[in-house]
């Protein structure tokens, strides 16, 4: 659970059990941060977390340890020859092929294009374009990794269709996936969308800041056919899942700025108090877990 204010909390899922003896959230601050700023989550992968803040940096912590590592020459995107472009959004994932984590850079210019950072080699690259042109205002979130790609909804600029655009790590590759037809039919003015992940499905929530009491899950990765829409009894603004328990039937979510345990089988919602934890007004949140692996000297000797 990252706090946004003030800095970053952990939850250890494994004493969940044993709350009783050891303490369940654990404060973690660090001077990196300006308190009282707005810091997001970029994503969490296998011990390492990503975060960016206001002034456009983006780091890497190990909450286990304390460690954290400030990535280098991101505003250097910004500079690629005479095109003018800008960071749509970051995509943060664990490439098992190369054993390296990767911070992967959406930049819009003239095309959507992506930078790849290695945490191996403690550099960027830039590594091809997409094929179509893009409308930025859908690409403005950050990414998501579902079996080795990095997904954002995006627009096509030439005929408006909404698809959900994919960077795959290991080709290093742009390629579309199908928009759930009816989700573009939201009535409301302004369209929002969201990609996260449910039980290591690919989902789409609604984030055009009026409520909405239904989702996209794609069951079958890549398959058109096969996103279906979830109904669910509370109406939210903002959803993100994050993790299931009691084989799928429960889901723990940050619905509408809580943390809120839903039930899919009886349709029933519990908001969860954490005890001697200091909720902020404004949280992200986000799955963790914990390993001793360091940010600033991982694949070197």
């Amino acid at each position: 659970m990252m706090e946004t204010a003030k800095g970053a909390r952990r939850t250890d899922e494994n004493r969940l059990a044993d709350s009783g003896r050891r303490r369940l959230i654990v404060s973690y601050r660090h001077n990196l941060y300006t308190e009282g700023y707005w810091v997001g989550v970029v994503g969490s992968c296998n011990g390492l977390l990503c975060t960016t803040n206001v002034a456009g940096d983006v780091f890497l912590f190990n909450l286990t340890t304390g460690e954290s590592k400030r990535i280098p020459g991101v505003l250097d995107l910004l500079t690629l020859g005479s095109e003018r472009v800008r960071v749509c959004g970051f995509g943060f994932g664990f490439h098992a092929i190369t054993d390296d984590y990767r911070l992967v850079a959406l930049v819009m210019g003239d095309v959507l294009n992506a930078s790849v950072y290695s945490l191996k080699t403690d550099s960027w690259k830039r590594v091809g374009d997409s094929r179509y042109e893009y409308d930025d205002d859908d690409t403005s979130y950050d990414g998501l990794l579902v079996n080795g790609a990095i997904h954002w909804v995006a627009r096509h600029r030439e005929d408006g269709r909404r698809v959900v655009v994919a960077f795959d790590l290991t080709t290093e590759q742009f390629f579309d996936m199908a928009f759930p037809d009816e989700a573009d039919e939201c009535p409301h003015r302004v369209r929002g969308f969201q990609l996260h992940k449910l039980n290591g499905r690919l989902c789409m929530v609604y984030s055009c800041f009026e409520k909405h009491g239904d989702f996209w899950v794609m069951n079958e990765y890549g398959v058109a056919s096969s996103w279906i829409r979830i109904r669910i009894s509370v109406r939210y603004r903002a959803m993100k899942p994050l993790c299931s328990v009691r084989n799928e039937e429960e889901t723990l979510m940050e619905l509408n700025g809580q943390l809120v345990l839903y039930n899919f089988r009886n349709d029933v919602s519990t908001s969860l108090v954490l005890k001697d934890a200091e909720m902020p007004c404004v949280m992200a949140a986000d799955t963790y877990i914990e390993s001793l692996i360091s940010p600033n000297s991982y694949g070197r000797a």
